[in-house]
Protein backbone atom coordinates (compact mmCIF):
# COMPACT_ATOMS: atom_id res chain seq x y z
CA UNK A 1 0.00 0.00 0.00
CA UNK A 2 1.20 3.00 -0.96
CA UNK A 3 0.97 6.29 1.67
CA UNK A 4 -1.63 7.86 0.61
CA UNK A 5 -3.81 4.62 0.60
CA UNK A 6 -3.15 3.81 4.22
CA UNK A 7 -3.81 7.50 5.37
CA UNK A 8 -7.09 7.06 3.04
CA UNK A 9 -7.96 4.39 4.84
CA UNK A 10 -7.22 5.69 8.35
CA UNK A 11 -9.74 8.74 7.39
CA UNK A 12 -12.13 5.95 6.30
CA UNK A 13 -12.00 4.45 9.04
CA UNK A 14 -12.35 7.25 11.46
CA UNK A 15 -15.65 8.29 9.54
CA UNK A 16 -16.86 4.60 10.30
CA UNK A 17 -16.79 5.47 13.87
CA UNK A 18 -15.24 2.28 15.53
CA UNK A 19 -12.06 3.34 17.26
CA UNK A 20 -11.26 -0.37 17.79
CA UNK A 21 -11.06 -0.96 13.85
CA UNK A 22 -8.88 2.56 13.58
CA UNK A 23 -6.12 1.72 15.86
CA UNK A 24 -5.34 -1.33 13.76
CA UNK A 25 -4.18 1.09 11.04
CA UNK A 26 -1.46 1.85 13.60
CA UNK A 27 1.82 0.15 14.24
CA UNK A 28 2.46 -1.77 17.19
CA UNK A 29 5.26 1.25 18.62
CA UNK A 30 3.72 5.22 17.71
CA UNK A 31 4.97 8.94 17.95
CA UNK A 32 1.76 9.93 18.60
CA UNK A 33 1.29 13.86 19.55
CA UNK A 34 -1.23 16.10 20.50
CA UNK A 35 -0.34 19.56 22.31
CA UNK A 36 -2.65 20.85 24.72
CA UNK A 37 -3.64 21.38 28.10
CA UNK A 38 -3.07 18.60 30.49
CA UNK A 39 -6.47 18.88 32.10
CA UNK A 40 -7.79 17.69 28.49
CA UNK A 41 -7.18 13.86 28.80
CA UNK A 42 -7.25 13.53 24.80
CA UNK A 43 -4.31 15.41 25.00
CA UNK A 44 -0.37 14.56 25.27
CA UNK A 45 1.73 11.77 23.88
CA UNK A 46 1.18 7.85 23.51
CA UNK A 47 3.30 5.01 22.10
CA UNK A 48 1.46 2.54 21.56
CA UNK A 49 -1.28 1.71 18.62
CA UNK A 50 -3.20 0.08 21.22
CA UNK A 51 -3.74 3.56 22.57
CA UNK A 52 -5.78 4.74 19.87
CA UNK A 53 -9.05 3.00 20.63
CA UNK A 54 -9.26 4.58 24.02
CA UNK A 55 -8.04 7.90 22.51
CA UNK A 56 -11.06 8.01 20.28
CA UNK A 57 -13.51 6.67 23.25
CA UNK A 58 -12.30 9.29 25.21
CA UNK A 59 -12.65 12.10 22.96
CA UNK A 60 -16.15 10.88 21.81
CA UNK A 61 -16.61 11.17 25.47
CA UNK A 62 -16.37 14.54 25.36
CA UNK A 63 -18.05 15.97 22.62
CA UNK A 64 -21.09 15.70 20.90
CA UNK A 65 -20.03 13.19 17.36
CA UNK A 66 -23.41 13.81 15.38
CA UNK A 67 -22.65 17.26 15.67
CA UNK A 68 -19.33 17.20 13.97
CA UNK A 69 -18.18 19.13 10.92
CA UNK A 70 -14.50 18.32 9.47
CA UNK A 71 -13.53 20.57 6.30
CA UNK A 72 -11.03 18.76 4.81
CA UNK A 73 -8.69 21.21 2.51
CA UNK A 74 -6.02 19.38 1.44
CA UNK A 75 -4.08 16.29 1.61
CA UNK A 76 -0.39 16.99 0.86
CA UNK A 77 1.34 13.36 0.46
CA UNK A 78 5.04 13.25 0.43
CA UNK A 79 7.35 9.85 0.38
CA UNK A 80 5.94 8.36 3.24
CA UNK A 81 4.81 11.49 4.99
CA UNK A 82 1.49 12.93 4.84
CA UNK A 83 -0.42 16.27 5.73
CA UNK A 84 -3.97 16.98 5.85
CA UNK A 85 -5.04 20.76 6.23
CA UNK A 86 -8.53 21.64 7.22
CA UNK A 87 -10.51 22.73 9.99
CA UNK A 88 -12.77 21.10 12.80
CA UNK A 89 -15.93 22.37 14.81
CA UNK A 90 -16.89 20.95 17.46
CA UNK A 91 -19.32 21.13 19.89
CA UNK A 92 -18.47 19.94 24.19
CA UNK A 93 -20.77 18.03 25.81
CA UNK A 94 -19.71 19.67 29.34
CA UNK A 95 -21.03 23.11 27.85
CA UNK A 96 -22.92 22.64 24.49
CA UNK A 97 -20.77 25.52 23.02
CA UNK A 98 -19.77 24.85 19.74
CA UNK A 99 -15.97 25.84 19.03
CA UNK A 100 -14.22 26.04 15.15
CA UNK A 101 -10.13 25.65 14.26
CA UNK A 102 -7.83 25.17 11.99
CA UNK A 103 -6.18 22.64 12.38
CA UNK A 104 -2.98 19.95 10.88
CA UNK A 105 -2.27 16.54 10.83
CA UNK A 106 0.81 14.79 10.31
CA UNK A 107 1.13 11.41 9.21
CA UNK A 108 3.94 9.11 8.68
CA UNK A 109 3.69 5.36 7.39
CA UNK A 110 5.78 2.43 7.57
CA UNK A 111 4.72 -0.37 5.27
CA UNK A 112 0.89 -0.28 6.01
CA UNK A 113 0.62 0.96 9.05
CA UNK A 114 0.96 4.60 10.59
CA UNK A 115 3.83 5.02 12.80
CA UNK A 116 3.18 8.64 13.21
CA UNK A 117 0.05 11.30 14.20
CA UNK A 118 1.08 14.50 15.04
CA UNK A 119 -2.02 16.77 15.01
CA UNK A 120 -1.96 20.36 15.18
CA UNK A 121 -5.38 21.97 16.84
CA UNK A 122 -6.07 25.46 19.12
CA UNK A 123 -6.82 23.06 21.91
CA UNK A 124 -6.93 25.86 24.17
CA UNK A 125 -10.51 26.35 22.78
CA UNK A 126 -11.60 23.52 24.18
CA UNK A 127 -11.83 24.03 27.95
CA UNK A 128 -14.20 26.42 27.63
CA UNK A 129 -15.84 25.87 23.88
CA UNK A 130 -15.48 29.69 23.16
CA UNK A 131 -15.81 30.97 19.60
CA UNK A 132 -12.57 31.89 17.52
CA UNK A 133 -12.47 35.59 18.46
CA UNK A 134 -13.21 37.36 15.05
CA UNK A 135 -15.44 36.47 12.25
CA UNK A 136 -14.96 33.16 10.78
CA UNK A 137 -12.80 33.10 7.58
CA UNK A 138 -15.51 30.02 6.12
CA UNK A 139 -19.08 30.37 5.14
CA UNK A 140 -21.77 29.36 7.60
CA UNK A 141 -22.14 25.55 7.41
CA UNK A 142 -25.02 23.58 8.53
CA UNK A 143 -24.84 20.65 10.88
CA UNK A 144 -24.49 17.45 9.90
CA UNK A 145 -24.99 14.58 11.92
CA UNK A 146 -21.08 12.71 12.15
CA UNK A 147 -19.01 10.12 13.88
CA UNK A 148 -15.54 10.32 14.75
CA UNK A 149 -14.52 12.12 11.50
CA UNK A 150 -15.70 14.19 8.43
CA UNK A 151 -19.22 15.07 7.66
CA UNK A 152 -18.27 18.01 5.23
CA UNK A 153 -15.55 17.88 2.67
CA UNK A 154 -14.32 20.90 0.37
CA UNK A 155 -11.99 19.34 -1.83
CA UNK A 156 -9.93 21.51 -3.80
CA UNK A 157 -6.82 21.00 -6.34
CA UNK A 158 -3.85 21.12 -4.89
CA UNK A 159 -0.23 21.29 -6.48
CA UNK A 160 2.28 19.34 -4.92
CA UNK A 161 4.17 15.77 -4.81
CA UNK A 162 2.41 12.41 -4.21
CA UNK A 163 2.24 9.39 -4.60
CA UNK A 164 0.42 9.48 -8.01
CA UNK A 165 1.84 12.61 -9.40
CA UNK A 166 4.73 14.23 -10.02
CA UNK A 167 6.57 17.27 -8.01
CA UNK A 168 4.69 20.59 -9.69
CA UNK A 169 1.37 18.62 -11.25
CA UNK A 170 -1.57 19.69 -9.79
CA UNK A 171 -3.09 16.57 -7.66
CA UNK A 172 -6.88 16.59 -6.78
CA UNK A 173 -7.21 14.33 -3.71
CA UNK A 174 -10.46 12.45 -4.99
CA UNK A 175 -10.10 9.19 -3.28
CA UNK A 176 -10.07 11.03 0.17
CA UNK A 177 -13.32 12.74 -0.85
CA UNK A 178 -14.79 9.61 -2.19
CA UNK A 179 -13.61 8.15 1.34
CA UNK A 180 -15.28 10.92 2.99
CA UNK A 181 -18.19 10.65 1.31
CA UNK A 182 -19.00 7.31 2.34
CA UNK A 183 -19.45 9.20 5.78
CA UNK A 184 -21.23 11.96 4.70
CA UNK A 185 -24.18 9.65 4.02
CA UNK A 186 -24.64 10.60 7.76
CA UNK A 187 -26.19 7.54 8.38
CA UNK A 188 -23.70 6.90 11.48
CA UNK A 189 -21.77 3.88 10.34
Amino acid sequence: MTTRDVVEKFFGLLASGDPDKVAEVFADDIDWYVPGSASLPWTGPRTKGSEVADYLRTLGANMVPEKNIDDVEALLVQGDHAVMLGRFTRVAKSTGRTFDMPIAMHLQVAGDKIVKMYLYEDTLMRPTASPAPGPSRLPARQPRTGSWWTRSVRPRVITGSSDAAPPGEAVAPTAVVNAFRVGCGCSGR
